[in-house]
């Protein structure tokens, strides 16, 4: 074999290196129509293409930008790429602009970073959508099939959330400033959320949408706002202002139109989980407060055992005490007793004295006198008698 040949990997090294190399290859613009358009993941792959060729397209991070529809006519900012290891040459698109509505959409790009500076798309200024609305403001135009949609989605299996229409023209002249009459007058209603809404269409029939008023009128409103307007790929200044963006108007349906069959059984099993678990928690508080009781019935017998005992041994104590007390003061008494008895005048009249009266007087023998006339008294009897002789102690 000769070795004047060329590797596989040489080749496209140096192809990548020309195509590298070559300005006119780098940060032109393409002018074509778009084919084959798929996003996968967070980047775009399509062909670009006119009557007499076709180009392999990437964009990158591609929600940076218009997102297009196959057949639409745009100008493709980007640099060619030779992939080597797939041999691909490649047009890596950095910026896609709509052909005849490139100022357009330069003053959208212009307008969203304005109204993000000053922070109306702002998660922390969104209102939560409620999952079970009750009553619900549909502003879209009675006569497309966007409020057909919606009603019969929500109505597979809710018959019970109340859907009122607001009817505004939704493209062309005078419909901005009749979706915002419609959104002030909503919000006075008490709704718990109101859809704005319409079909797809091309970038000028979403350019109400895109309006700064509009956006504007969305942010101050209380009510919770949804926002469903164009296909899923179509994205506009209503959908980053609203509280909620959904891909569109069938998917609001769905947001809105919760299964009442479903939350009613939800609400059930959750009603005979609660009874459970209160009775699982009153069984185990009950057998807590039998064993505590058990517990303090224990104790408390042992403490009315050891009370009982104190006041034995204390009564016992007390009943010695009062015992020796009692012999202690009827000694005393036998004593006082026998004195009070030696004291007794009878007593002492029974040993022989008598009791002196002069007069009816007791008198004492320093008293009398000779001829006195006395009265002795005593045990047996009385007697009178005449004093003849004196005789006193100290004689």
């Amino acid at each position: 074999m000769s070795e004047n040949y060329l590797t596989v990997s040489e080749v496209g090294s140096y192809l990548k290196s020309m195509i590298n190399a070559e300005e006119m290859l780098h940060n032109i613009r393409i002018y074509g129509e778009i084919s084959a358009f798929k996003i996968s993941g967070a980047h775009a792959y399509f062909v670009v293409k006119d009557s007499e060729a076709q180009i392999t397209c990437t964009c990158f991070n591609v929600s940076r930008t218009y997102i297009p529809k196959d057949g639409e006519s745009l100008i493709l900012s980007g640099s060619f790429d030779f992939y080597v290891k797939g041999g691909r040459l490649s047009f890596n698109v950095s910026k896609i602009e709509p052909v005849g509505k490139g100022l357009l959409y330069l003053k959208l790009l212009e307008l969203k970073e304005k109204l993000s500076k000053e922070g109306l798309f702002d998660e922390k200024s969104k209102v939560p959508v409620p999952l079970y609305p009750q009553k619900v403001c549909v502003i879209t135009s009675k006569t497309g099939a966007v409020i057909r949609d919606i009603i019969t989605t929500v109505r597979k299996n809710n018959t019970y959330t109340d859907i009122n229409l607001i009817d505004v023209r939704v493209q062309g002249e005078g419909a901005v400033t009749e979706i915002i009459n419609a959104l002030k007058l909503a919000d006075t209603l008490n709704f718990d959320a109101i859809i704005v809404a319409r079909g797809g269409g091309s970038f000028e029939d979403l350019a109400p949408f895109n309006d700064e008023k509009l956006a504007r009128c969305i942010f101050d409103i209380e009510t919770p706002v949804i926002s469903a307007v164009g296909h899923e790929t179509d994205f506009t200044i209503c959908d980053w202002v609203s509280d909620l963006r959904v891909p569109t108007p069938t998917a609001a349906g769905e947001r809105i139109g919760f299964d009442v069959e479903s939350l009613k059984n939800y609400i059930l099993n959750s009603v005979k989980n609660m009874f459970h678990r209160i009775d699982r928690k009153y069984s185990d508080a009950f057998s807590k407060l039998k064993l505590y009781t058990k517990s303090v019935t224990g104790k408390m017998e042992i403490l009315m055992e050891n009370k009982l005992s104190k006041i034995k041994s204390a009564s016992m104590s007390l009943s010695d005490a009062a015992s020796r007390s009692i012999l202690v003061k009827q000694h005393i008494f036998e004593k006082t007793m026998t004195a009070l008895e030696k004291s007794n005048p009878i007593t002492i009249l029974k040993n022989g004295y008598y009791k002196i009266e002069k007069d009816g007087i007791s008198v004492k023998i320093k008293n009398l006198k000779p001829g006195d006339n006395i009265k002795a008294e005593g045990f047996g009897g009385s007697f009178e008698a005449t004093v003849t002789k004196v005789r006193r102690g100290e004689e």
